[in-house]
């Protein structure tokens, strides 16, 4: 077996790159199979993801022959490496527009709304898509690869493929948005406290105002020729965020304070909460991939039942059943509890092409849809305050409370 690998080892090592020196190959591949240690193959295959190469590729093949790929990858991607232009820090140089490979839609949102003409976006993540249960497979390899530039939110949302976006950020031009932020503001509660920051910085629209300056200086300092460009852009779109934002404490100050209760399927919402005067509870932690435990559903039943919750709500991107698990309960103990017809953007925005598919829209529905389902049937919606002021819009004999972020936390 082990010959037969060495000889596969140098059969595939000139495919995968021909101007890789296939001695160099051979006698690399050798040692490696020869020591058989797993920690060996693990060593190389980061460094095969780090050079673009297909991750399922390594890790759907049989052990030795893992070992072969992972070998030849790291030896192809060591011999040429000198070849590639990129690197970490390197402004601009091809040709328009830019090339940006994005992870989620919230980002992909913003890089299109500042790089307008300038860029190109790629998305890697459709509508629906979870991000915290995502696995990229050739294509979204690729796209990463081939991109003059790469945004990712970070704060472990992209939790399948953080080690790979980490790792393409030691060769090319890469950017975690999220991560932009104070470290301050990634606090998280609970069992992930120490373990996991809360990566839902987009619930909180005037977070996600700095996230959209950050994005705006990146673009500026990886492409100056157009960095008046993005700076205007990014003012406009902050502007139209600060009134997005005042629009989401009014309508939520206009639920009465006892029904200001946000129960959903997992805890996306806590930025949400802090910024917009509602408590929020959830029946599974900051991943999508924590377990919702009995114990915790029977909790939030008795907190439905004892605070006469009226709603609870499902999210596009997460499965309906330990929502609905939840309205069976307080059905069982005599209370009436609703779940609105559609469902909140959490991880998700809506369908591409629609007002709900940009990063606006979601929070517009989002904020408009809880504020109603709690106690305010009178919101409008943000989408209708844009033809004229917003005080002109707001439910009547509500104030703007002062939720701004304090200036130090910049």
């Amino acid at each position: 077996m082990l010959n037969s690998s060495i000889w596969l080892a140098s059969v595939v090592a000139p495919r995968v790159h021909r101007s890789c020196a296939l001695g160099r190959t051979f006698r690399l591949a050798a040692v490696i199979l020869a020591a058989g240690a797993r920690s060996r193959f693990n060593l190389i295959s980061r460094r095969a993801l780090a050079c673009g190469y297909h991750a399922a590729t390594l890790f759907s093949a049989s052990s030795t022959f893992r070992t072969v790929l992972g070998t030849v990858f790291a030896v192809s991607c060591a011999g040429c490496r000198d070849q590639s232009p990129t690197s970490p820090t390197a402004t601009f140089a091809g040709t328009y527009p830019i090339k940006a490979t994005v992870t989620v839609g919230m980002i992909g949102d913003l890089v299109r709304e500042i790089g307008g003409e300038h860029i190109l976006v790629t998305q890697l993540m459709a509508t629906g898509v979870d991000p915290h249960l995502y696995k990229p497979l050739r294509d979204a390899t690729l796209a990463i690869r081939n991109a003059d530039i790469v945004f990712y939110n970070g704060l472990m949302l992209e939790g399948k493929m953080a080690e790979m976006l980490t790792l393409h950020g030691h060769r090319s031009r890469t950017f975690a948005a999220g991560e932009s932020l104070p470290k301050t503001v990634w606090g998280s509660d609970g069992a992930d406290a120490h373990t996991h920051p809360d990566p839902h910085v987009w619930m909180n629209v005037q977070l996600w105002s700095q996230v959209a300056g950050a994005i705006g200086g990146e673009l500026a300092a990886f492409d100056p020729p157009h960095a008046a460009d993005y700076a205007a852009a990014t003012t406009k779109l902050r502007a139209k965020l600060e009134r997005l934002h005042e629009y989401g404490v009014s309508v939520m100050a206009c639920v009465p304070e006892p029904q200001r209760v946000l129960v959903t399927s997992h805890d996306a919402f806590r930025y949400f909460g802090e910024a917009y005067g509602v408590e929020v509870q959830a029946v599974q932690g900051l991943s999508t991939e924590s377990e919702a435990g009995l114990s915790r559903i029977n909790e939030l039943v008795d907190l439905l039942v004892d605070r006469k919750v009226g709603a609870i709500f499902t999210e596009s991107s997460v499965p309906k059943d330990s929502i609905q698990a939840l309205l069976r309960g307080a059905q069982a103990k005599g209370h009436v509890v609703r779940i609105p017809d559609e469902s909140l953007y959490s991880d998700a925005m809506g369908e591409a092409g629609s007002y709900e598919g940009t990063y606006i829209g979601m929070m517009d529905h989002n904020l408009s849809l809880i504020a109603r389902s709690l106690g305010c049937p009178s919101v409008e919606g943000f989408r209708k305050t844009l033809d004229e002021p917003l005080a002109n819009k707001l439910p009547s004999a509500v104030s703007l409370p002062d939720r701004s972020i304090p200036a130090s936390s910049h």
